[in-house]
């Protein structure tokens, strides 16, 4: 009751309160925070310093992790966790919705750098854009950041010359040349501010990068010219740190705290004796070492640990002056596998080998290890377990992010490669090209154009085990989407040793049975 009579009581008061301050006209009850930072406070010449270390660590980020990509899915190292990731990328096989954080961060760190060069020449105050120092970096950043976009996925979703902060979407799915002329015109910035800024540093990074471009773009004397102006020591790194989780090297931790890849059965642990640019550890050999663990996180393959990045603060190469870039003279079997060997030692698990197999995997160049294990002749560790492609995805497909594409790419030309990347974008057609199509397609037209691909394989009725689990994929999706598969697209699966009928009304999809063989009902 108490309690009630003083709500009441205060109830009495609020009208002469609220009269009394009507009254009151000659104050001003406006709050100004002193310490609130105002979004125009930040484009002042204050600011630039702070926006160029966001694209460094924007960048840094998600280099790691492409890079940890790329280890997996080409033949720098050997699948050896328990990531259904690496399952897939073991047997040449990546699924586009398995890599969305890394395309997205890849696409953040690009934004962030050109974008940012648009506020630093247009918005910011009292900035001199021209010959600066975090202009020439900046300029550096967005070049890398569409270097890194051209060599590791398989399209670029932004033109060469579209405007700074391009955003992706508008004009589709395009040739990783777009990117690759993209990164040279950022790079021809960052030698000319560079130079004017006396930074030697960022205009040989750039001349570095630039070099890797004309690569990419087939320009062999322009990558020349670029390459022989860039010191043979030289080094442009991702930097890392042990301050935070962000800012640790993703590779050391999955190789040091986990151990989702090794070394063991690769070609660097065929080289005797082991070269000192790709460092290991065979730790059943040397259990002491690595604490006693002597087998991958799959509890399967040895575990032989890599040491290129013992530390959460270890950096990663991205421009080097030893990247060679000239090309081995195609008629010499030894130079080309030369130029193989020493790319590999070089550039090992800084997540540049999935460009160059994609590069090199040409019928005069089969003699190169790369292009062996592009076309499955050769067998690494956990192969055995899951079998490669006849010819293994050699980029990374871009996400399906909002904006990301109005056309569903390609992966891999020819072979395999095409076959699932065709898979992968009819089994998963509803779900990421709504809104960019006008009418989504019903399950039946799904299927059928999965069928498209399916039939000139289905010749007899025993497919490989891989073409199981992807009908598998496919009749999970079309439940996920709401449409489960009617009953006369039912599929039988043999497993081993016992049939099963997979009931699309039925809650599990038979993920877990190892499939030897498939029939259409």
């Amino acid at each position: 009751m108490m309690l009630r009579n003083c709500w009441i009581r205060h109830l009495r008061f609020a009208p002469l309160l609220l009269a009394g301050a009507v009254g009151v006209t000659a104050c001003d009850f406006q709050v100004v925070n002193p310490g609130r930072i105002m979004e125009e406070d930040l484009n002042s010449d204050a600011a630039v310093e702070a926006l160029v270390t966001g694209m460094s660590a924007d960048f840094s980020e998600e280099y790691d992790g492409v890079a940890f990509i790329v280890a997996r899915a080409s033949d720098d190292m050997a699948g050896s966790g328990s990531y259904n990731t690496t399952n897939f990328f073991r047997q040449g096989i990546i699924f586009n919705d398995e890599i969305q954080g890394e395309w997205e961060g890849t696409q953040r760190a690009r934004w962030v750098a050109e974008d940012g060069l648009r506020r630093m020449q247009e918005e910011m105050e009292g900035y001199e854009f021209g010959g600066d120092e975090p202009t020439a970096r900046a300029y550096l950043l967005a070049g890398l950041a569409n270097r890194v976009v051209a060599e590791a996925f398989c399209n670029s979703t932004v033109s060469a010359n579209a405007p700074l902060g391009g955003v992706p979407g508008g004009e589709g799915a395009l040739s990783t040349d777009e990117a690759f002329q993209r990164a040279a015109n950022f790079l021809a910035e960052a030698i000319t501010h560079g130079t004017t800024a006396g930074e030697q540093d960022i205009v040989d990074a750039a001349r570095g990068g630039r070099a890797q471009a004309y690569v990419g773009l087939g320009d062999w004397a322009n990558a020349v010219l670029e390459a022989r102006q860039v010191a043979t020591d030289f080094v442009y790194e991702a930097i890392y740190s042990n301050n935070t989780d962000r800012e640790e090297n993703e590779i050391r931790e999955e190789t040091h705290q986990r151990e989702e890849m090794s070394v063991y059965d690769t070609y660097i642990a065929t080289i005797d004796p082991p070269d000192p640019r790709a460092p290991y550890t065979n730790c059943p050999a040397d259990p002491d070492a690595c604490s006693d663990v002597v087998k991958g996180a799959d509890g399967i393959t040895p575990y032989w640990r890599q040491e290129k990045y013992p530390d959460k603060g270890s950096n990663m190469a991205v421009v080097k002056g030893t990247d060679d870039l000239t090309p081995a003279p195609a008629t010499l079997d030894e130079g080309w596998i030369a130029l193989d060997h020493e790319r590999h030692l070089t550039l090992w698990m800084e997540g540049r080998r999935l460009h160059d197999l994609r590069r090199w995997n040409e019928e005069n160049r089969t003699i190169m290890p790369a292009v062996q294990f592009l076309r499955g002749e050769i067998i690494i560790a956990g192969d055995n377990m899951y079998p490669g492609l006849s010819i293994r995805e050699s980029c990374i497909p871009i996400g399906f992010s909002v904006g990301a594409a109005k056309d569903v790419p390609t992966g891999s030309a020819g072979g395999d490669g095409l076959f699932w990347s065709s898979v992968d974008r009819y089994v998963r057609v509803q779900r990421y090209v709504a809104g960019v199509i006008e009418k989504p397609l019903t399950h039946r037209e799904v299927i059928g154009s999965a069928l498209k691909v399916f039939n000139p394989r289905l010749v007899t009725e025993r497919i490989d085990p891989r073409y199981a689990a992807a009908l598998l994929r496919l009749q999970s999706d079309a439940k996920r989407q709401g449409n489960p598969l009617p009953q006369g697209f039912g599929l039988e699966v043999l497993g081993l040793g016992q049939t099963r009928c997979l009931d699309p009304a039925s809650d599990s999809d038979g993920s877990n049975t190892t499939h030897r063989s498939i029939r259409w009902k």
